[in-house]
């Protein structure tokens, strides 16, 4: 059960924000904010301070997924009206719960994400922290049906900003992060809070429309939509016999294996299973979907023909090629 789902249930909104704003607050140009890179405790103390009196903040985070079985939160992103900080959550890791765990649950302060689905599971995951108050941007995209309901699209939208991509594949484990990494791990929360005051704005114009139908409520849809995001709780991935056909289903050009081959993918996929919780890699480094698929439709039984059908896509397969043609052959 949820920790705080009596706290979501009765979960209530001040007027400041179920109302449309009537003169958004615009940002300052991100080189006339403050940015603090938060790495120790004592800026940490100084941040969560600073956050004590603000009624809302935009939350971002950054993680990693690559080289990990459930992946990590590497940072953190807080930008307030006045200030922008970007949290080392490898560094303060231990610390992150006690710091930031009060505000996220406080009904309170507004916390504003973006597409806030898989950031509420890493924050109850990494840091057992749970959120209550929130409003999330995408889902207010999706309320008005806007054409796109990336952040990208809504900071060009209402901001004219245009979002930097080239870190969206980035290694956020690396230390010390580039100035160009910081930069753009605050773009993510910089500008979001006015883009909520745009986006309840519109909210508010479009549930009144002409005058002609009822009003329709919509900020208080978004809010009532983010509640629900609050209220998903993260699961630790979990595989039985089944699974693997459902993984299976999920290759765009799957076609119909035979029932030798898929006898073949399913022990491949048991192994990819067991091996990613053992070594802490994710699927997709240990052996992606598409070379288990090869796998399974070569059913190489030895390992130079292994190596052939893998061409090189996994050094763990490589590695434990003499064990995998085992499996494969006790399959067929």
């Amino acid at each position: 059960a949820h920790p705080l789902r009596e706290e979501l249930d009765d979960l209530t909104y001040s007027d400041d924000v179920t109302t449309a704003p009537a003169a958004p607050i615009a940002p300052a140009p991100t080189d006339a904010t403050p940015c603090v890179f938060v790495d120790t405790p004592e800026a940490l103390e100084d941040m969560v301070a600073h956050l004590d009196k603000s009624n809302e903040m935009a939350v971002d985070l950054e993680h990693h997924s690559y080289r990990s079985f459930q992946g990590f939160t590497c940072v953190i992103q807080v930008s307030t009206r006045r200030m922008d900080f970007v949290v080392d959550a490898l560094e303060l890791r231990g610390l992150i719960r006690d710091a930031l765990g009060p505000v996220m649950a406080d009904p309170r302060v507004m916390k504003v994400f973006h597409g806030a689905d898989m950031d509420v599971q890493w924050l109850q995951r990494d840091f057992g922290i749970y959120v209550v108050g929130m409003f999330d941007t995408g889902q207010a995209a999706r309320v008005l049906e806007l054409p796109s309901k990336g952040l990208a699209y809504l900071l060009d939208h209402y901001c004219s900003v245009k979002a930097d991509k080239r870190f969206q594949l980035a290694d956020w484990r690396v230390r010390p992060l580039s100035e160009e990494m910081i930069s753009y791990a605050r773009g993510d929360t910089h500008h979001l809070l006015y883009v909520y005051d745009r986006l309840r704005q519109q909210l508010d114009a479009v549930g009144r429309g002409d005058g002609s139908k009822p009003f329709r409520d919509l900020i208080r849809t978004t809010l009532d939509r983010s509640r629900d995001v609050c209220a998903t709780l993260y699961e630790k991935p979990v595989t039985h016999p089944l699974t693997y056909h459902a993984d299976y289903r999920k290759n765009r050009d799957a076609g119909d294996l035979d029932l030798p081959r898929l006898a073949v993918y399913a022990a491949l996929h048991g192994w990819r299973d067991e091996r990613c919780r053992a070594e802490d890699e994710s699927i997709g480094y240990v052996m992606p979907r598409a070379l288990m698929l090869r796998l399974a439709r070569e059913a190489p039984t030895n390992p130079r023909a292994l190596l052939a059908v893998t061409r090189g896509d996994s050094p763990l397969v490589a590695k434990h090629s003499g064990e995998l043609v085992d499996i494969i052959s006790r399959a067929l």
